[in-house]
């Protein structure tokens, strides 16, 4: 799977400044995730559910453009299974604030 990620089919293993992005990126997911628990009251003691809300629109919007970069890059497996696990993702997240 690390061939599919960061657009390089021919890497084997991440060089330092992917290691750095990749730790950046989940980090990120790791946020959405604190969202979405709080979106769906799991977290409910969080003090600024604005946060949350604007949160969620944020990753609607980075996951859309995700889609869209995935959609046209030249790495083949990276078009068939990233997209579809992004939009997947997008839809979700466009999907949390109306639920609720």
């Amino acid at each position: 799977m690390g061939n599919w990620l960061m657009g390089d089919h021919k890497m084997t293993f991440y060089h330092e400044n992917f290691r750095i992005l990749s730790v950046l990126a989940t980090l990120i997911f790791l946020l959405a995730s604190i969202f979405v628990l709080i979106k769906i009251e799991i977290i409910t003691n969080f003090p600024f559910s604005e946060i949350a809300d604007v949160g969620t629109w944020v990753f609607t919007i980075f996951l859309a453009l995700n889609t869209l970069a995935n959609t046209t890059s030249k790495n083949q497996s990276e078009r068939r299974i990233m997209t579809p696990l992004s939009l997947t993702a997008c839809i979700g997240f466009f999907i949390l604030p109306f639920s609720l």
